[in-house]
């Protein structure tokens, strides 16, 4: 986002120039100077909010991965997050994590990004936690949890009632529990 930001920014910039270029060379009276700045001042206002989102974004992912605890979670459940951009979705997933260094285990909501298959339900990731953000390692998707992390996804999961998408068999739009 910041990327896209900056490169706003030197299009406005390099548009703004060019225009109240021409309105100084036309001699235009004072009022269009303030009617077309006004105008401009939208597209400067999108352009810094764009960047002022992006580094806090860029902010946010760096201090995860500064004060972060490593954490192992599975995806329990995937949805639109009601985002659209271009027509496409943004997805966002429940996440069962558990993190090892204080042993806590939680239920977190992560945007995954607009590919609804890169993170299926009982899928498992591997990745650093901090502060309600997952920073997701993508070599670790579909990994096997450790013995500790597995146990305690689980005991937190029977507890809230949380259904096990890996228990759970769509078939023709049914879902159907799997018994053991």
């Amino acid at each position: 986002m910041i990327g896209f930001g900056i490169f706003w920014l030197a299009f406005i910039a390099l548009f703004t120039f060019v225009f109240m270029g021409s309105l100084i060379a036309s001699g235009a009276p004072f009022f269009m100077y303030l009617v077309i700045g006004g105008f401009l001042s939208i597209f400067w206002f999108v352009g810094i909010s764009l960047v002022r989102s992006g580094y806090k974004q860029l902010k946010k992912n760096k201090e995860t991965e500064l004060y972060g605890n490593e954490c192992y979670a599975r995806v329990v459940e995937i949805y639109e997050s009601g985002t659209y951009v271009n027509g496409r979705p943004e997805y966002k997933a429940d996440f069962v994590l558990y993190d090892t260094v204080s042993g806590e285990t939680q239920k977190v909501s992560e945007i995954v990004g607009f590919n609804y298959n890169a993170f299926k339900p009982g899928t498992t990731v591997k990745g650093i936690y901090y502060n309600g953000d997952i920073n997701i390692d993508k070599n670790t998707v579909g990994i096997a949890l450790p013995y500790e992390a597995e146990t305690k996804i689980k005991e937190f999961m029977a507890h809230y009632n949380i259904s096990d998408p890996t228990d759970v068999v769509i078939i023709n739009g049914v879902e159907y529990v799997r018994k053991n």
